[in-house]
């Protein structure tokens, strides 16, 4: 996706809310939920719900959400308080950006720009087919 566009995006919420998040959403095959988190929005775009890695059958939404936010500075006073509900939790809980998003879209407004496609580099197979189609397509 354009990044410029992302940022357009935001920006154009941002007129209307002075705390707003942007994230990303893409399309996930049925047979993949369970390994992505799962946005949950509404025909305006915002964002109703983030499910960490759900089954398929415990949410009808097909779109991940890559960890790739945009957040105004107005909503980084969420994150001490977010921080401190989470000082006693386990690190896997406080370690996953998605329980994060979860937390903010009780607080301020959260909305997601669509994009099609994304790579999940995890490992180095999935760097070299990432690097792979780049180069491929001179990008």
């Amino acid at each position: 996706f354009k990044l410029a566009d992302f940022i357009q995006d935001f920006n154009n919420f941002k007129q209307q809310h002075s705390q707003v998040t942007s994230v990303v959403h893409t399309g996930v095959a049925e047979e993949n939920v369970s390994r992505h988190g799962i946005l949950e929005i509404n025909k305006d775009r915002r964002v109703l719900k983030f499910l960490e890695k759900p089954k398929p059958e415990e949410t009808t939404s097909r779109f991940q959400c890559p960890c790739f936010y945009l957040m105004s500075g107005e909503c980084l006073i969420f994150l001490e308080t977010f921080m401190n509900n989470m000082k006693d939790q386990p690190l896997a809980s406080k370690d996953a950006t998605g329980t994060f998003i979860s937390f903010l879209i009780n607080q301020t407004n959260v909305y997601s720009f669509h994009t099609e496609g994304r790579f999940d580099v995890g490992n180095l197979n999935s760097y070299m087919m990432c690097h792979r189609y780049f180069v491929q397509h001179n990008l």
